[in-house]
């Protein structure tokens, strides 16, 4: 085997390689190694909302909003959210989303987000403008959420993908952000993006009003 200065370059190239290797440290063991301060706020929507949140958890510890709290490891799978309802009816599905708002400028892509969602919605919340009715086929439990009764979100499976994604594109993370979902209720009316709907026949399907109308039309809330 020659060993003359061609061999030399190429294991100098190899040391430097393997060494700059051992010295880096890939985005997803970011998270886990080092602490930082993250802050938890839940989005505003036009009052009133149907539900509020009332406590957020890592593990079985309360944590405070909007103010920073130092974590450290894959703190996003120990996440619980618990809302309640401040509405006049029965809420028979509701959803939130978990999202990382410094992650929306960082790229032009998807952005990691974690939807949470329990309960059921009756048939007319999955009617198209032509009367069809497009059913999934994973529908989730039912449940039924009277006025003033709570629920709790616990992170699903999957957390840590999303949390490691989330550092890949801002690192540190510093900002976490829960914001309300659809909400439908046991009449069939449901609540979006800071707005009421009524049930109506197809194509129409939907109708908005405001939030007098909504309480006083429908259903009485029931236990």
């Amino acid at each position: 085997m020659i060993r003359g200065p061609i061999h030399r370059f190429f294991i100098s190239l190899v040391f430097i390689v393997c060494v700059g290797s051992v010295g880096q440290t890939s985005p997803q063991s970011a998270p886990v190694d080092r602490t930082s301060m993250v802050t938890f706020h839940v989005n505003a929507h036009q009052a009133p909302v149907p539900m509020k949140v009332v406590r957020v958890t890592l593990g079985d510890k309360e944590i405070p909003l909007d103010t920073p709290v130092p974590l450290e490891g894959m703190w996003m799978r120990t996440i619980s959210v618990t809302l309640q309802n401040v509405s006049s009816k029965t809420i028979v599905e509701c959803a939130i989303a978990v999202d990382f708002p410094e992650t929306f400028r960082a790229t032009n892509g998807p952005v990691p987000s974690i939807p949470m969602r329990m309960g059921r919605r009756s048939a007319h919340g999955f009617m198209r403008s032509n009367g069809a009715i497009q059913t999934p086929h994973e529908q989730g439990t039912e449940v039924r959420i009277p006025p003033g009764a709570s629920v709790t979100f616990k992170t699903p499976e999957g957390a840590d993908w999303d949390q490691a994604e989330a550092y890949k594109l801002v690192d540190p993370i510093t900002k976490v952000s829960i914001d309300l979902g659809l909400i439908f209720f046991n009449d069939e009316s449901k609540w979006a993006a800071g707005q009421y709907f009524l049930a109506v026949p197809p194509p129409e399907v939907w109708r908005n009003v405001s939030a007098d109308e909504f309480n006083s039309i429908g259903v009485p809330a029931q236990p």
